[in-house]
């Protein structure tokens, strides 16, 4: 009897506990995009773990048959609103996602929603692991009995829209011998094996509840890493036939099977994060802090990979080691505090993996000893190709630089996603000979600086272009720079004349970090020149015989700019045009 008693004195001792507080549930919103973009595996042109070029490293990029490190995939990039005209640009210490999609974030108890509109040019969707979602938001083609509604989300159509709703029970959350916070992916899974070697593949971090920071981060993690080990095969991809088409035109792209057959045979990219031997940037962190590591894998039968850490040593589900294991589309989560600085190798232990450039480096530094951290950054930074070959120019395009001594492969200007993107370049215009105006008519682009310069560089639009081709070359160029200010000028062949000096405006989205998105218009009236920066007037000017404002439209990337544009828009006034290819 007094056993019973005592059970029921601690039962209802429990009962009357009070509860473990609980914070509000939130709703997460994104806006993500399915872009078809031009990927390079190894942007540098150097194998970075040898220093040596790539075709040192990788002499097979030279077979018959073989792509080069650039090729066309589509990629899930987050925007900044239903619109979709604006890039939401990563922070850099989520660098090095690369390939992968945004990292979408929630606490046990909390819902994601996302906003999904398909930019591409095959049906695609949103297929999340772990969560919890109705039948409208599976993101997965199969008989399942459902019709309607619930199928809007299976295959989402170039151009379409679907919402996504995704909520985190406690079983989405961490499990007892998880840390604080565990990873799912997502992918596309309308056809998902071409889909996920498209590109197609992005995390989602889930905190306990009540353990995670205002921004999303674990309360006990203070640095946070997320690597996918893929070995894609291009020849099995959505963009085959494209790649083959741009890369090998001795070849029939009608004559690749659905299995990729020869082409995949030599077309495998061993990859983290979409980056091959080294490329893969942003791996830093501080001696002693606490790192957490999310590691999978994709979806193929050669995803099978040993994640090994070369000076320091991980915990993975409350056992100490330096290497784990992943599987096809399995999820891992390693802790580190590393107490070994220096440059660390970190690779797949698999031999065919490896030797295929499946490896990066990570660098930790030491906390306080300034000139051993300035050392190892410095160690660390990339090697550069002395002529690594740049990506052909869009067809159609002509970039024309300041300077003429400057190189071709100094000038990077490729296409990417709805726009295109200049890296690091030199100074240049660039334009296509059938963006040409005369008369009354506006030119508008959107412009997105994604990382800073080491001192304040323009970037806009020009009008009025004559004689590009030669030593006559004459144009009026409309700039703007990352400490908000513009300037408006007219270069007639070696001259330049200044029509309106560096000045600062409000209306230039200003950031010290140098991300910022704007959009820069020139308006040529019958009587006068306006220009704007996102919808607001900076400068007027009226049109006189001293300024050409007939001719080719384009734009001007001074140098050293990471900046994406949007395409260019030009067209008579009141008459709505197309944009330049």
């Amino acid at each position: 009897m007094g056993r019973f008693v005592s059970l029921v004195l601690v039962l209802s001792l429990a009962a009357a506990a009070p509860a473990a507080p609980q914070s509000p549930s939130s709703t997460h919103t994104y806006y993500v995009a399915a872009d078809e973009i031009t990927w390079d595996y190894a942007p540098t042109g150097m194998d970075q773990i040898r220093g040596i070029p790539m075709d040192s490293a990788r002499p097979e990029l030279r077979q018959p048959g073989r792509f080069r490190t650039a090729v066309k995939k589509a990629v899930y990039r987050e925007y900044t609103d239903a619109s979709f005209r604006t890039l939401k640009l990563r922070p850099p210490e989520w660098e090095h996602l690369g390939l992968l999609g945004p990292v979408l974030r929630g606490e046990v108890g909390d819902t994601i929603r996302v906003v999904f509109r398909n930019n591409a040019s095959h049906p695609y969707s949103m297929h999340p692991h772990g969560v919890f979602y109705t039948k409208d938001s599976e993101g997965t083609p199969y008989r399942d009995g459902t019709e309607g509604a619930d199928k809007a989300d299976d295959a989402v159509p170039p151009g379409g829209t679907h919402t996504y709703v995704w909520a985190i029970p406690e079983r989405a959350g961490p499990g007892p011998h998880d840390g604080s916070s565990v990873m799912w992916m997502y992918h596309s899974h309308v056809e998902e094996g071409k889909d996920v070697e498209a590109g197609l593949m992005g995390p989602i971090i889930v905190t306990a509840r009540g353990q995670a920071r205002p921004d999303g981060r674990p309360t006990d993690v203070d640095r946070e890493f997320v690597v996918a080990f893929e070995s894609i095969p291009e020849g099995m991809s959505q963009y085959t036939k494209d790649n083959i088409a741009a890369q090998l035109p001795w070849a029939n792209p009608d004559s690749v099977a659905d299995d990729g057959n020869w082409v995949n045979n030599v077309n495998f990219f061993d990859s983290m994060n979409g980056y091959i031997w080294g490329n893969l940037p942003g791996l830093t962190m501080q001696r002693g802090e606490r790192v957490r590591w999310y590691v999978m894998a994709a979806t193929n039968e050669a995803d099978f990979h040993t994640p090994h850490w070369h000076g320091n040593t991980v915990l993975v589900h409350g056992m100490r080691m330096d290497i784990t294991q992943l599987e096809p589309m399995m999820m891992e989560v390693a802790d580190m505090v590393p107490d070994d600085p220096g440059i660390w190798l970190f690779h797949c232990h698999v031999r065919i993996h490896f030797d295929n450039g499946m490896a990066a480096r990570y660098v930790v530094l030491p906390r306080g000893d300034e000139p051993t951290r300035r050392a190892l950054i410095a160690a660390a930074a990339p090697l550069e190709a002395k002529a690594s070959p740049a990506p052909a120019l869009p067809a159609g395009w002509i970039a024309r630089p300041d300077r003429a001594d400057v190189r071709r492969d100094q000038l990077r200007f490729f296409a990417m996603g709805d726009g295109f993107h200049v890296s690091r370049g030199q100074a240049a215009i660039y334009y296509d000979l059938t963006s040409t105006a005369r008369g009354s008519y506006r030119v508008h682009a959107s412009f997105t600086q994604t990382r800073p310069s080491s001192h304040p560089e323009a970037y806009g639009l020009f009008v009025g272009g004559h004689d590009l081709d030669n030593a006559r070359e004459s144009y009026l160029y409309f700039l703007i720079r990352q400490d908000g200010r513009f300037l408006i000028k007219q270069r007639t062949g070696g001259a330049l004349q200044t029509l309106a000096d560096w000045a600062p405006s409000a209306a230039i989205h200003a950031d010290s970090a140098g991300a910022a998105t704007n959009e820069l218009e020139v308006q040529v009236g019958n009587d006068d020149l306006r220009f704007l920066v996102n919808g607001q007037q900076v400068a007027s000017m009226p049109r006189d015989a001293r300024y050409v404002t007939d001719g080719v439209a384009g734009y001007r990337i001074n140098h050293n700019l990471d900046v994406h544009v949007g395409r260019l828009e030009v067209e008579p006034v009141g008459v709505r045009a197309a944009a330049s290819r």
